[in-house]
């Protein structure tokens, strides 16, 4: 039976009124586990910063973070409007965490429906990783707020027949791509996403050539910057792939990472035995099975999405010139919780009963109840930066 012009503005609303609700939710989770700067990485960006809002850049002494413009800019501005302190730090990936709550309401609307999109920005809005960084200045989480915002654009233009809006939406998604790039090279994994969707299309348009102009515009406009700065455009591929960087890399060994047969181990480790990622991880990655066996254009994108940067990060190589593996760090998967919860948001949304009136309900609750004990112990630590890379 058809909803009524009314009934439809009233779901509207109430719809709405909730997904309000659930970014009040998310805010109050992120401010009352608020961390705070931290200490490594977090200190050197907050120094560059500091220094970019002084005009004194760059500093006489860096490393390989300097490179992380996307997060320095910002930040820069954040201190020069406001003043150097806490909040500023880490005003800009707060307010992009609360975004992502946004975000993957209408990413999962855009794919499936709006129950789906309640379901997902509630997973989002107490899942412990993104709380706990959403208040570190960090390159993370930012990053892939904008890697998720260039694929949610690219989907979009993929349902618009082609025509000026159409190529507008493709341009801004390599831009976005581009940006997220700009504050972490790790961001370039998501082009494994574009790639595979190409094949699994079996199809080439045009669109797909302007997203790549679009990214190779915001690298253009980086490499101006490091020539500015630095008199070198080339200074991100040369600090990234220095000689220094990669003893540094070979010599992160967390849990055995650069060990066989431990390598095989580290990621699956780190994984479930971190709190702030285990009990979710366990949800999603039986959700992405799930699918698998019951696949559909929708959540193939999505797993795609999510497999094939799992994948890299668990086997790939984080440098060109030798094989360096990633290290097991719980926050790398940062690039990855959009799709993961979109694809645990469908699966609850199924029709079958068993889900609707048990599962669906139990896993909403224990995920929050599990939540507040794991953001309270990370936050709780006196120790900060083992996992800095």
């Amino acid at each position: 039976m058809p909803i009524s012009k009314k009934g439809a503005q009233t779901k509207k609303i109430r719809t709405g009124l909730l997904l309000t609700l659930i970014v009040i939710v998310g805010l109050f989770f992120r401010l009352f586990f608020f961390n705070g700067v931290g200490i490594s990485d977090p200190i050197e960006y907050s120094i560059y910063a500091i220094e970019l809002s002084k005009g004194d850049f760059p500093p006489k002494e860096y490393d390989h973070g300097v490179t992380r413009l996307g997060l320095i800019l910002p930040t820069s501005l954040s201190y020069y409007i406001f003043s150097v302190n806490e909040v500023s730090s880490v005003l800009f990936p707060l307010l992009l965490s609360i975004g992502g709550i946004i975000l993957i309401f209408f990413f999962a609307k855009l794919l499936f429906n709006e129950k789906v999109g309640l379901i997902a920005a509630f997973l989002l809005s107490i899942y412990p990783l993104d709380v706990v960084n959403s208040t570190r200045l960090l390159s993370d989480l930012p990053s892939a707020f904008f890697a998720g915002l260039s694929v949610f654009i690219f989907l979009k233009a993929e349902k618009f027949n082609d025509g000026l809006k159409n190529k507008s939406l493709y341009l801004l998604s390599g831009l976005l791509l581009g940006l997220a790039y700009m504050i972490r090279e790790m961001a370039i994994l998501t082009a494994l996403f574009f790639l595979i969707y190409v094949l699994y299309k079996r199809k080439i348009k045009s669109g797909y050539l302007i997203v790549g102009a679009g990214f190779l515009i915001m690298l253009l406009a980086e490499m101006f910057l490091f020539y500015h700065f630095f008199n070198d455009p080339f200074f991100k591929i040369n600090a990234l792939n220095s000689p220094q960087l990669l003893e540094v890399f070979k010599g992160l060994n967390y849990y055995g990472r650069n060990e066989f047969p431990k390598f095989f181990l580290t990621w699956p480790f780190v994984i479930y035995g971190d709190i702030q990622t285990g009990y979710f991880y366990l949800f999603v990655l039986l959700s992405a099975s799930y699918w698998l066996f019951h696949r559909k254009d929708e959540t193939n994108y999505l797993l795609i999405w999510f497999l094939s940067i799992l994948l890299y990060l668990y086997l790939g190589s984080q440098s060109l010139r030798t094989y360096a593996p990633f290290v097991a760090v719980e926050r790398f998967l940062t690039l990855i919780t959009i799709p993961g919860l979109l694809l645990l948001a469908a699966f609850l949304n199924e029709k079958e009963k068993i889900l609707k009136k048990l599962i669906l309900p139990f896993t909403l609750i224990f995920l929050f109840v599990t939540s507040i004990g794991a953001a309270h112990l990370e936050v709780s630590k006196t120790l900060y930066g083992k996992e800095n890379v």
